[in-house]
């Protein structure tokens, strides 16, 4: 040792000159930019940076002109331990050691912190983290010991701490003596004390007494005197940092004379009892480290689990550097499994007991990374994490460790960040309970100060996040402040003093959220606006009367000025009611003419909302007898509206008043206003199914549309006088006679003629006088939004042009409708004065506009082409009526305006040059170039069955404006058109999208059973497949569901086993993989959904808050949320209900409804892009519903002529978002749908006997589609189908012919199946047809051997890729399960 071969000479020498640190690092490469750490006579501790880039430590041991020749001495036994220590993680060694002239150096890495800055250092350390820090020291002494390495010198300065408390012990000192003079502190002094602390941590056996004996320069170190000094460093730690012994304490304990100083200040009775196994004053009697390592101390995950995890984040798995982002992303992946590890059982009620303290380790790996991390995504990780453990640990780890965290993420730069920081903040704010004192200011000093800036951030994702959070952190202030005044009154003398300092602080509170309230409230986004109203109920209750009514009222009710904004108006009616409840009549006053002018609101969505607000209002007693009757006088008229929920609200205010209202005033008041709408007495109007079958038929939607648009062509007010008159005279005909009405203007008669067309009779008419206050209303109020508005559109009746009219803002995107779809700008009435001619027919120009726009691959061989000159169509499609304009009014249209009515079989008109198109291909191409010398408004005259019509043309300018918009369309539609296919293999890379890798589509002779599987007993209704398609589920009428492995799928014949089976009560009508695929939810048809664990095999939660009546189930689910997490479940259910189900707070987050009399909802299929999700009843209904807003966007009715069937199945078509493939009854029949306009696009007919739309077959209409599957062979898109029939076909959407009949059950005609292509009615059909098989072919292959196929009906169809090959998965109804290659 360096003690023995210089004895006292180097602790006694005096330098002769003190030389700076920098000196001793001249001339040396290795450091550089050098700090001092701490300078002793023994050692110089020095930091810099390493040549190889890093940080570094530095020991310097000045050599003061002794010539000392270390390195040969030291330089084997500091690589040994250098090579030692490398495999013990928490050790720290010094990686290098090299010798100059002027001094010895000994180089290590740098950690920030040591011990014993720690321990003062904010946030302090917990319990669990002290004992996990122990934990730790303890183990690195354990793998020491097994080395045969000591340290010798262990204290707080010796032990570092990374940022997320993983301890090392560092500076082993192989080199200092073993044994010190007792009664010489020199030696102590120079090697030991080098912090100057005064603090004595060696064993008591090292300090040896002269007068027995000398100490020994070669001793060894004893494992027991290691043991010794770390118990002294965990009695520091335990102890907040107190010393336990300086040098004259610890020879006392060495007397016997102190023996209980080291535990004095430790309250845990655990601890207590580690420290006296370590700090015994007899070395033979000190427990061994891996003794105290199984001491009831430690939790059992620290060993089990929590090491090996932080060792691995530290070092990584294969000892590679990890960068903070894929720590984090390692952490997320893996936390439900660190959750089942260290508080597996903790609830909402357990977080103060100290059950999952556990988790704050975790915690400090987390937020040790926040600063470093460069993706959103990692961000948007921790920020989720956070409130996933916050769920767990105690209120002051949450205030301490989280929130200062989270509200550095609040300023950060991506606009994500912060957005979810802030609710990140107002969730974990939301749990604390329990407040220190020096919280209690939290909100005023800290964190609405840290929030001031955020009303004004330039995202408005930003503003709407704070909108949503700012009542809930609200809240959360003034709870703290009760807790601080309530903590503060149990040792307060004067609680007069203590209700004046509550008041002012609280007067702050609301002054700081005023100012961030005010400025939402006027945001100029709406949607800021809207989404701060709906929490308008907890911002009453923190400002009280006053703030809220000069904050709250004052602000929203300007909403209403906004014209533009339906939504808003409709969010303000539903969240008044709770204003003006808490305020009170005052409000009401100011709030009652704002109701009445909604319920002239022209979108009758805002109308509904109003009158549910006035039901509201009246249930909480708000308003007097007489302001109630004034609204029975003007809710009333609505029972006749056609729309059902403007009627369906008109009947529960009606309801409600009577409740109010009792018998005798409702008999008095309420019945002679009602008696009119009602066809037959009623005694008691409190139920409100009884009152709304006793209403009068409601006034048909397009009568009611047509009377609001015939307001600009006539006065109301005398249609209605006429209207009346009539009426009159019907009442006062006697029955038996006919009505003799008296004669009307001309123009009002057009008027009723129309409307009679649209089948208004006199029950009718009587129902339009009814409601014509109403309509004259919402007439004006129209009126008044589109003349303070610009919308886009052209009015021609202003012009004084007769005729229907259409938005010109809308006519660029019309050019790139589908033929069938195409709207026509402008329409006007025929003038019959004119002469006539003949003309051929239009069918070859709408060939050409097939060509153009069509995306039928068959467009590619065409032959002929309407690009003129300029690339552009020049033929608009058929089925409409070209007209024009009488020349009198045309100084009245403005410039650029075409007026174009086009009916069926009229020639089209070329809108660049001004010309009629004509039939005939040859003359076409034999247009000279003075048929392009038309004037600017020339005519055309010719006739087509008796009628007359005209046409104007453009003029040149808009010719050329018309023919730049069109190559702008085409070129912009190319780049939308190759970006689709461009991201088509991501999207098939997230949403599993089947993919066939064949050269080409399978063929019946090419398809081979690989497995028949028997274990469900009945239906298997539903095939789910996992995430990474290593795993598929069935789902049964048996009451089970089962899990079977895909990973078994090789290509060959095989026996396939249910990995699982769960038994459930009642049969399973559907599942779902959820949770990344780690969980499986399922539904019954008891109406219960479980979600189990894929890897416990068990039930792991029930969705109790779904709360379905008795006779609902769930007949489908899916998830709906991002691409990846499988979170949020849509569960349809029988009855008509969307209930979206959040799997990580285990709570609804929304609810969807339709209409009863749509039918049962039988089937459900979710966009891939996860923007709406379509719906299919009993009664032939498909509903669209847009999930960004949880609105219903469409929805139509699939009859056959008189005949209603349900939807069996549902599903999204491969290739096109816009259109939705729906089975309905009969004739194998799927049907592609536009859902934009409810039209029919293309058809699959799956019955040879009968031709494409005849039902002549009886055999036919009872077989229908049950199962659809699409997917890709190659690029092109595929659709499988099965059904009642048992037969399973493919159908190529491109290239029709290459269809085919894959299996067939046994029995099947003896013929073959061929598929033609062709189109009727305007609608693509792919039939299937029958062809004789050829005779004498006897050596031809059978289709399919017999018994293979299925014997029952096919419930459910799935595609599943292991390996080179796809395969097909199909159900049936009798249990069984059949794989295809």
């Amino acid at each position: 040792p360096l003690y023995n071969k210089m004895g006292n000479e180097i602790t006694s020498i005096a330098p002769s000159q003190i030389q700076p640190i920098e000196s001793y690092f001249a001339g040396e490469d290795r450091v550089t930019g050098v700090e001092s750490l701490s300078s002793t006579r023994f050692f110089k501790t020095v930091r810099g940076t390493y040549k190889g880039g890093g940080e570094v430590v530095t020991k310097v041991l000045a050599k003061y002109d002794i010539p000392l020749q270390l390195e040969k001495q030291y330089e084997q036994t500091l690589n040994e331990l250098k090579q030692k220590l490398s495999v013990i993680p928490n050790a720290l060694a010094y990686v290098e050691f090299w010798e100059t002239e002027k001094a010895a150096y000994l180089l290590r890495q740098h950690v920030r912190y040591n011990l014993y800055d720690r321990l003062s250092t904010r946030p302090l350390l917990s319990n669990i983290e002290k004992k996990w820090i122990a934990f730790q020291l303890l183990r690195a002494l354990d793998d020491g010991w097994y080395r045969k390495v000591s340290h010798g010198d262990i204290k707080s300065e010796n032990v570092l701490l990374t940022g997320w408390n993983w301890a090392f012990l560092t500076d082993y000192a192989p080199f200092k003596p073993t044994e010190l003079p007792l009664d010489d502190p020199g030696d102590y002094d120079f090697y030991y004390d080098t912090a100057r602390r005064r603090t004595t941590y060696i064993a008591p056996e090292r300090f040896i007494d002269p007068s027995e004996r000398l100490p020994n320069p070669n001793a060894k170190l004893d494992p027991g005197m290691d043991i010794f000094s770390l118990g002294c460093v965990i009695a520091e730690m335990f102890s907040d940092g107190r010393q336990v012994f300086d040098l004259s304490e610890l020879l006392e304990y060495k007397r016997g004379h102190t023996p209980d100083m080291p535990f004095k200040s430790i309250r845990d009775d655990d601890v207590r009892a580690l420290l006296k196994m370590m700090l015994q004053l007899d070395p033979s009697q000190r427990a061994a480290a891996s003794v105290c390592l199984t001491a009831r101390t430690f939790p059992n995950y620290f060993q089990d689990f929590l090491h090996m995890y932080m060792k691995n984040f530290t070092y990584g798995v294969d000892g590679e550097f990890v960068n903070p982002d894929q720590r984090i992303q390692n952490i997320k992946t893996k936390l439900n499994t660190i959750l089942r590890a260290i508080a597996p059982h903790t609830e909402q009620s357990d977080r103060e007991s100290g059950y999952g303290d556990g988790l704050v380790i975790v915690l400090s790996a987390v937020t040790s990374q926040v600063r470093a991390l460069q993706l959103t995504s990692s961000k948007m990780q921790v920020l989720e994490m956070m409130r996933i453990i916050a769920q767990h640990i105690r209120d002051e780890f949450i205030l301490d460790r989280i929130i200062p965290f989270v509200m550095c993420l609040v300023n950060d730069t991506m606009t994500t960040v912060r957005a979810e920081a802030i609710r990140t903040l107002s969730f974990c704010l939301a749990m604390v309970r329990k407040i220190p004192k020096s919280d209690v200011n939290l909100f005023q000093d800290y964190i609405l100060p840290g929030l001031s800036t955020i009303p004004e951030d330039i995202e408005v994702t930003v503003r709407i996040a704070l909108a949503e959070c700012i009542a809930d952190l609200a809240e959360s202030s003034h709870r703290f402040l009760e807790i601080g005044l309530h903590d503060a009154s149990q040792t307060a003398d004067d609680d007069y003093e203590i209700l004046g300092s509550y008041d002012s602080e609280l007067s702050i509170l609301r002054t700081q959220v005023a100012r961030a309230v005010s400025s939402l409230l006027s945001d100029q986004d709406n949607t800021v606006k809207k989404t701060l109203m709906r929490s308008l109920k907890k911002l009453c209750h923190f400002f009280g009367f006053q703030q809220a009514n000069d904050v709250l009222l004052g602000h929203t009710i300007t909403y209403l000025n906004d014209k533009g904004d339906w939504q808003l108006h409709k969010v303000f009616f539903e969240c008044i009611v709770d204003l003006v409840a808490f305020l009170g009549w005052p409000a009401v006053c100011l709030v009652e003419p704002l109701l009445l002018q909604g319920l002239c609101d022209p979108e009758e969505s805002v109308i509904s909302t109003v009158i549910d607000a006035i039901t509201s209002m009246c249930g909480k007693k708000l308003f007097n007898l007489p302001k109630l009757l004034e609204f029975v006088d003007h809710v009333v008229p609505f029972l006749l509206h056609p729309n059902i929920w403007i009627r369906y609200a008109a009947v529960g205010f009606v309801s409600k008043t009577a409740c109010e209202l009792g018998e005798i005033d409702s008999a008095c008041f309420l019945e002679p206003k009602l008696e009119p709408f009602l066809t037959k007495p009623l005694m008691d109007f409190t139920n409100s199914l009884l009152l709304l079958s006793v209403v009068k038929p409601p006034l048909l939607r397009n009568i009611y549309d047509s009377v609001l648009k015939t307001g600009r062509k006539v006065d109301l007010r005398e249609f209605f006088d006429i209207l009346s008159e009539r009426q009159s005279v019907r009442n006062l005909t006697r029955p038996g006679y006919d009505v003799m009405y008296p004669s009307v203007p001309a123009k009002y008669g057009q008027v009723l003629h129309k409307l009679q067309t649209l089948k208004m009779d006199a029950k009718q008419e009587d129902a339009l006088l009814d409601l014509h206050h109403v309509a004259m209303k919402i007439y004006n109020s129209r009126l008044f939004v589109s003349d303070t508005q610009v919308t886009g559109v052209v009015d021609l009746d202003t012009c004084g042009v007769q005729g229907n009219c259409v938005s010109l803002s809308t006519v660029e995107e019309q050019w790139f409708k589908e033929p069938n779809e195409m709207a026509v700008p402008v329409s006007v009435p025929v003038d019959n004065k004119l002469k006539t001619q003949q003309v051929g027919s239009m069918n070859e120009d709408f060939d050409e506009w097939n060509l153009m726009f069509s995306d039928s691959p068959s467009k590619k061989n065409r032959t002929h082409s309407v690009m003129g000159r300029s690339g552009a169509a020049g033929s608009v499609p058929p089925r409409r009526t070209l007209s024009t304009i009488p020349s009198r009014k045309l100084s009245k249209i403005p410039d650029g305006i075409a007026a174009l009515d086009i009916e069926h079989n009229l020639p089209s008109v070329d809108l660049r040059s001004g010309r009629k198109s004509i039939s005939s291909k040859k003359s076409r191409h034999k247009r000279s170039k003075s048929d392009t010398s038309a004037t600017s408004f020339g005519r055309e005259l010719f006739t087509m069955e008796g009628r007359v019509t005209q046409v104007v043309q453009l003029e040149s300018s808009c010719s050329e404006d018309l023919e730049i918009m069109m190559q702008r369309k085409i070129r912009t539609y190319s780049e939308i058109q190759r970006a689709k296919e461009d991201c088509r293999p991501r999207i098939e890379s997230f949403f599993n999208i089947p993919e066939w890798h064949g050269e080409s589509s399978p063929q019946a002779n090419t398809i081979k059973l690989v497995s028949h599987l028997q274990e469900h007993k009945s239906a298997i209704n539903k095939i789910r497949i996992n995430k990474d398609e290593s795993l598929f589920a069935t789902f049964s009428n048996d009451s089970t569901f089962k899990l079977w492995p895909a990973t078994k799928l090789d290509g060959q014949p095989f026996i396939l086993k249910a990995k699982h089976s769960q038994k459930l009560d009642g049969k399973v009508k559907s599942g779902v993989f959820c949770n990344n695929s780690q969980n499986i939810a399922a539904a019954t048809t008891e109406g219960i959904v479980q979600m189990f664990s894929i890897a416990k095999k068990s039930s792991i939660y029930n969705f109790k808050e779904l709360d379905l009546n008795k006779d609902d189930y769930v007949v489908d689910m899916n998830c709906v949320d991002t691409l990846s997490a499988q979170n949020i479940i849509c569960c349809a259910t029988s009855l008509g209900k969307l209930h979206g189900f959040d799997i990580r707070t285990k709570k609804p987050i929304w609810e969807l409804k339709q209409s009863y009399d749509k039918g049962l909802l039988t089937a459900m299929t979710v966009d891939p892009h996860q923007c709406w999700v379509a719906t299919g009843t009993s009664r032939g209904y498909h509903l669209i519903w847009d999930m960004r807003f949880h609105l219903p966007i469409k929805i139509w009715q699939y009859t056959d002529g008189n005949l209603v069937g349900p939807v069996y199945s549902m599903s999204p078509h491969p290739r096109l978002p816009h259109i939705l493939m729906a089975a309905e009854e009969g004739n194998n029949e799927v049907t592609m749908w536009n859902m934009e306009t409810g039209m029919k696009k293309q058809m699959l007919w799956g019955v040879s006997q009968a031709p494409p739309f005849q039902r002549s077959t009886k055999d036919c209409q009872h077989t229908s589609v049950r199962a659809i599957c699409s997917g890709f062979i190659k690029t092109e898109p595929f659709v499988f189908t099965g059904g009642s029939d048992r037969k399973v076909r493919l159908w190529n959407l491109c290239h029709p012919e290459q269809s085919t009949l894959l299996v067939m059950p046994n029995g099947s005609p003896d013929r073959d199946t061929i598929f033609r292509h062709q189109v009727i009615e305007g609608i693509a059909v792919i039939a299937e047809a029958q062809s004789p098989r050829v005779l004498g072919n006897k050596s031809a292959p059978s289709e399919l051997p017999r018994g293979v196929p299925h014997i029952d009906m096919i419930d459910d169809l799935v595609v599943i890729k292991r390996g080179q090959y796809p395969y097909l998965i199909s159900g049936a109804h009798n249990g069984e399960l059949k794989i295809w290659r």
